[in-house]
């Protein structure tokens, strides 16, 4: 086994598994083409998705946790000649060449969207997929370093603790192997398609790096098969894989507010001064987090009786102050007599095995501990029970950490890939759950909140994670540095997670490890404003972060940047709408939004907050002046009204206490206009921001607390702008769900 921060350094091997085609058949409206050593199957779903399955003559398709839908299967349409295989669909083909087994799919005009380069390659427990390299750019991955555009890159997915990753890191903390593929702007239609890769093993995709003819991508186990999924817009594509694999929830409106932490608040004096400082200085905050530091010993789901005594009566305390409690868990569970969690998982079989069937035992903050089998549904259950009666002393949200998972004393600095899971589909080995372990976990998280708070939202936060996770939880990019770099690296990291079907994102705002500066500070809040979830975190031994930990200058940008963040709040929550109806983002790559514009296919300096919103952080020390790039349409400075041309390059002054927020022609920005220290805390009216030009939005309500949404107990409004220079704006409500209809203010820029 390889060290958990070793690359495989893995080269195609065209050791071709496939060959000597027999015959096709129809079974059960799936394509079946039979080879010598075993059977291509195809199969084509509903939104124009298609199912590649590969395998042996007798090996059955088996789904990992990441699909979520059952989607409708389209009865195929089928010609033979010669030398083809054509499977016809509403909006793609699907050839196969009989005489290689190749694979390519075709748009209904002939032109090849997308085909295999060489056959599917097989050796000993290895696969391979191999297919042309003719795209302009990649998109995707979910949490990876390096530039926005992927092409010419090489990536591995085996979730990993490396807080010290830079652009060069191959592995991170979350497996998402699913990417999105632009055809060239010369290609008439512009066609652009996703492939998810349905495999949880240590994975591989080379993106042009070895062999600029040709891609591939690939896994150290597991079985061969994909989904291909054609769209007209990567939006469009990012929406149909949502599908796929699910969409996030409405979130609480008050996790949209503003978040503090640090590794650790030690007590719960320390606690309660950090909340008080807030309310006495008069800076917005919605919620305060436990580190390791709360539990008795390290022991998850215990308070430290001595240093955070009483810690219902804490909670209450907070909630009368408007604050939430999230605690962090860990997976590890101390082994100790009588600690009733770790005996009553020993009673219920609950945790991981070695390959003798002996406990897996291994070393993290508490010390020797075991690790639940979350591949199990009554382990599951059993973690879910301890949980709820941790979480009914007040807790308001769980952040799920060292689940990739993380062990101390070893040298892979994970769980031995040979340990055994008693799954639900049988016993398995590590090497194929290990990326899936994080998500399982944090679902178990959302549910256990949901089952004990009948109706009330959940709020889970993760480290580690697979596709598909976004139905459970929230996640953040793991421990990052204070430095410009991580400042940096953040964004096309945030971009590709969206693109990968993660809206509900965010990093350590100010860096986790190392000491920050103040300029640095300074300009990591200003972005965290925009971040879709504003979070402020920083480790143990280094310079404290809370908004008043530098100078009374840095203080005083901090509370503008968290001031703003509240000011947008409306405008955040409409964008979750869309994220939950559709997939899409609310941290979007330019790209997503303009994808015909070469300016943008690479350009991550920059990036679109929602719909209507370009935000253009400064990224550099010492940076007074900011390049930026407007694309077509007019714009505006959202604080100073200035006009600008799109398809143009500017640069423009930037102070210590600005970010550059420029505003689409025609937008309606949804705010709140009136000062408030954390959601919920006063009844405060929406202010409609209306911007010169035509444009209009679906403005979207509910109760910000209830899953009554689900159920229909929402208002819809369709706003238009008709004229915002004379003055002249409609408001419609399209559906009405609950007793009220809002009163807007209107505010002409």
């Amino acid at each position: 086994m390889l060290n958990h921060k070793e690359t495989l350094n893995v080269k195609y091997e065209p050791s071709y598994f496939i060959s000597n085609y027999q015959k096709y058949f129809l079974e059960e409206n799936t394509v079946k083409v039979i080879f010598s050593g075993g059977k291509i199957e195809i199969t084509y779903f509903e939104k124009d998705i298609i199912k590649i399955f590969i395998g042996e003559k007798d090996e059955t398709s088996i789904d990992t946790n990441a699909i979520h839908n059952c989607l409708k299967i389209i009865p195929p349409t089928i010609k033979e000649d010669e030398k083809n295989i054509i499977i016809y669909g509403d909006a793609v083909d699907t050839l196969i060449e009989k005489n290689s087994l190749k694979i390519s799919f075709l748009s209904k005009d002939g032109k090849i969207i997308n085909q295999d380069y060489n056959p599917v390659g097989k050796k000993d427990k290895k696969i391979f997929v191999s297919k042309a390299n003719d795209c302009t750019a990649y998109y995707g991955f979910g949490e990876k370093s390096g530039s926005l555009n992927k092409k010419g890159q090489y990536m591995e997915n085996f979730n990993t603790d490396d807080p010290a990753h830079d652009d060069n890191t191959p592995l991170l903390y979350k497996t998402i192997p699913f990417y999105i593929g632009v055809k060239p702007a010369t290609m008439k239609n512009n066609y652009y398609y996703g492939i998810y890769f349905d495999n949880s093993y240590r994975s591989y995709f080379d993106m042009g790096k070895e062999n600029r003819e040709r891609i591939f991508f690939g896994a150290e186990g597991g079985q061969i098969q994909y989904y291909f999924i054609p769209g007209n817009t990567i939006k469009d594509v990012v929406s149909k894989y949502s599908i796929l694999t699910g969409v996030m929830d409405m979130p609480p409106l008050w996790t949209l507010g503003y978040q503090q932490c640090r590794y650790s608040y030690s007590s719960r004096g320390e606690l309660e001064n950090i909340a008080d400082t807030f309310r006495k200085k008069n800076i917005p905050c919605d919620c305060l987090y436990c580190d390791i530091h709360y539990m008795d010993s390290f022991k998850v789901m215990t308070f430290d009786g001595i240093k955070f005594p009483a810690p219902e009566d804490m909670l209450k305390n907070l909630h009368e102050k408007g604050f939430k409690v999230v605690t962090i868990l860990d997976p590890g569970v101390k082994i100790e007599e009588e600690y009733s969690t770790y005996l009553n998982g020993l009673k219920e079989d609950c945790y991981v095995k070695k390959s003798d069937g002996e406990l897996y035992v291994g070393e993290v903050w508490a010390g020797k501990s075991v690790f639940p089998d979350f591949s199990n549904y009554k382990a599951r259950e059993w973690w879910k029970k301890e949980l709820k009666d941790f979480i009914s002393l007040g807790i308001d949200g769980i952040w799920n950490d060292m689940n990739e998972p993380a062990v101390f004393d070893n040298e892979y600095k994970t769980m031995p890939e040979e340990c055994l899971h008693n799954s639900n589909k049988g016993t398995i080995e590590h090497k194929e759950f290990h990326n899936l372990y994080g998500m399982e976990m944090s679902r178990c998280s959302k549910e256990a909140q949901e089952e004990l708070k009948e109706n009330i939202r959940s709020f889970s936060m993760t480290r580690a994670t697979f596709a598909g996770g976004q139905r459970y939880s929230s996640i953040w990019t793991g421990d990052n540095q204070s430095t410009w770099e991580h400042l940096r690296m953040s964004i096309p990291m945030n971009c590709n997670l969206g693109i990968s079907g993660f809206s509900f994102v965010g990093n350590d705002v100010g860096g986790f490890g190392g000491n920050c500066n103040e300029e640095l500070f300074i300009r990591w809040m200003q972005l965290g404003t925009f971040l879709p979830i504003f979070r402020n975190h920083s480790a143990i031994y280094t310079r404290r972060q809370e908004p008043w930990s530098f100078s009374k200058r840095a203080e005083k940008v901090a509370e503008k940047a968290i001031n703003l963040r509240y000011r947008f709040i409306p405008y955040i929550y409409n964008m979750y709408y869309k994220s939950y109806k559709e997939g899409i983002p609310v941290f979007r790559p330019m790209v997503m939004e303009y994808p015909d514009d070469i300016n943008v296919l690479d350009i991550y300096s920059q990036f679109m907050f929602g719909d209507n919103m370009l935000i253009a952080p400064v990224l550099y020390e010492n940076e007074r002046q900011k390049n930026v790039y407007l694309p077509e349409g007019i714009w505006y400075n959202y604080f100073t009204n200035e006009k600008f041309e799109g398809n143009n390059f500017y640069n423009i002054p930037v102070a210590l206490d600005e970010i550059l927020v420029f505003i689409k022609e025609g937008s309606i920005i949804p705010i709140f206009d009136e000062h408030i220290n954390y959601i919920g805390e006063k009844d405060v009216p929406v202010t409609l921001e209306i911007f010169k030009g035509k444009g209009k939005i679906l403005y979207y309500e509910d109760d910000g607390i209830s899953l009554n949404y689900k159920r229909g107990e929402y208002n819809l409004y369709e706003i238009k702008s008709i004229n915002a220079e004379t003055q002249n704006t409609n408001i419609n409500l399209i559906y009405k769900g609950l007793k009220n209809k809002k009163e807007f203010i209107l505010k002409y820029k």
